[in-house]
């Protein structure tokens, strides 16, 4: 089997589908998108917009496009789309969040929880696969 050759395929095969569910779960309760890959950039910009806020160091479009790997203008341009549907807001004159009331939303907090639940299954699956 070609997948025999990959290094580590089997720890390879837990961490991808584990980025795909999170990707998934993601476009699902914040864009309420079945198919993420049509929000992917704007999931990718929720998640470092949200990496920052949760450190205290909310992120610049700067500093965003440089984190998610994505063009300056493009992040501005999706910034600008996600501030009219809700979804970021900006703080101070260059920052950039979540609102609290998306986070904190029900279904986000069901999500998360689910999340972890496959996050400690993915865990228990690599360490088995270590000894």
């Amino acid at each position: 089997m070609p997948y025999r050759s990959v290094r580590f395929a089997k720890h390879h095969l837990h961490i991808a589908k584990l980025a795909l569910t999170i990707m998934r779960t993601a476009s699902l309760v914040y864009f309420n998108e079945q198919n993420f890959g049509s929000c992917a950039p704007e999931v990718l910009m929720c998640i470092g917009i949200f990496i920052g806020q949760l450190e205290g160091r909310p992120m610049s479009a700067m500093k965003l496009a440089q984190y998610i790997g994505m063009p300056r203008a493009t992040v501005i341009r999706k910034l600008t789309e996600l501030m009219s549907r809700g979804l970021v807001e900006r703080y101070g004159r260059s920052a950039y969040l979540l609102p609290l009331q998306e986070v904190n939303r029900h279904d986000v907090f069901s999500a998360v929880t689910m999340l972890v639940r496959e996050i400690q299954t993915a865990s228990t699956e690599l360490s088995k696969l270590d000894k």
